[in-house]
């Protein structure tokens, strides 16, 4: 377990998506049923996925990623869900995950999250 203890180094689209969540950013997946969430997060990743060449084993290991995510972004909110989101890519990097992609699935997701929303005020 000492993996997760372990400094991150995060990059700086991460750290900005994780500030603005912790800022109490709107998360309109709130209270989404699992199974849709976790369908809409794998349409979001699967040219990130894609573009990165992995094997299909190790893209199963990325999908286990996503669904993990989809908890989260389904029940918590603000500074928890940027906890348990940094929390749960430090896991899967020591699970032997590529820490930039799982930090680029955060994003994707992030900023899909405030694109949404956008679209949906207008």
């Amino acid at each position: 377990m000492d993996h997760i203890t372990r400094p991150l180094r995060p990059g700086r689209a991460f750290l900005a998506a994780l500030d603005r969540i912790r800022a109490g950013a709107l998360n309109p997946r709130l209270g989404k049923p699992a199974q849709t969430l976790r369908a809409e997060l794998e349409t979001l990743a699967a040219p990130l996925l894609a573009r990165a060449g992995l094997s299909t084993l190790t893209t199963l290991h990325y999908r286990w990623f996503l669904r993990e995510i989809s908890r989260l972004w389904s029940t918590q909110t603000g500074p928890d869900l940027a906890f348990h989101l940094e929390l749960a890519v430090r896991k899967w990097t020591g699970l032997g995950l590529d820490p930039a992609i799982l930090q680029a699935l955060v994003c994707t997701i992030s900023r899909r999250r405030k694109t949404a929303q956008t679209h949906g005020a207008a």
